[in-house]
């Protein structure tokens, strides 16, 4: 197998993110999966930034952020499962295609969210929170907003909420905690998100043994 294009498709990676256990080799096998096989539009091709590389047994899972102009797209992942002979296997998709709406500008600060943020939660705020830019879903557009990151004490929590970064509106509270400690549910090989996703690319014939039967079922 040949090294990859700097700037392929499946070849960016994430800024802040080092050290990934993967080589030219898997990356140049994936790009050319993803151009050929994926049917991903040129804008999402571009818009696929690798952050994550895990194992399970012998086959690799890719993780990559759907990230619209720099930004990360909330829920937005693709995830590509390749073997030990850099052949892939299939993919779990929960792109968006969703765009961002009309007047969708940056108005507010990282202060201005948090402050709202504060508001929003019961209890304490404690320790320092984390502030990042995000868009999120919101019906048929996007909306730019600061995922705000913080704990709460009396009662203990861990939250993010999302502020519209245009107008202030909380978009969304989720407690961390709360799904870390909700009961588990079974994950099958292709571990796909909530819907909207699909599992996408045809089984390779080298996968073998459960995986591959467990992936067939979610084609």
């Amino acid at each position: 197998n040949g090294g990859c294009d700097a700037g392929a498709p499946g070849t960016l990676i994430a800024d802040g993110v080092d050290d990934l256990d993967v080589d030219d080799e898997m990356l140049a096998a994936v790009s050319e999966r993803l151009i050929d096989d994926s049917g991903l539009s040129d804008m999402l091709l571009e818009e696929l930034f690798l952050v994550e590389v895990t194992r399970t047994g012998d086959v690799t899972h890719l993780t990559y952020d759907q990230q619209h102009g720099g930004v990360a797209v909330r829920g937005a992942q693709f995830i590509i499962h390749v073997d030990g002979d850099d052949a892939v296997l299939g993919a779990t998709d929960s792109l968006s295609e969703t765009l961002p709406g009309d007047g969708t500008t940056e108005e507010l600060s990282p202060d201005d969210a948090l402050e709202i943020a504060t508001r929003t939660v019961d209890g304490t705020v404690v320790g320092d929170p984390d502030v990042v830019p995000t868009w999120l879903e919101d019906g048929d557009e996007l909306r730019l907003g600061w995922e705000v990151r913080l704990s709460t004490r009396s009662p203990v929590d861990s939250l993010v909420v999302v502020v519209d970064a245009t107008d202030g509106d909380v978009l969304t509270v989720a407690s961390v905690l709360t799904e870390i400690t909700a009961p588990t549910q079974s994950v099958d090989a292709c571990n796909l998100p909530a819907a909207p996703s699909a599992c996408v690319f045809a089984i390779h014939p080298s996968a073998d043994g459960d995986i591959a039967a467990e992936l067939d079922d979610e084609l």
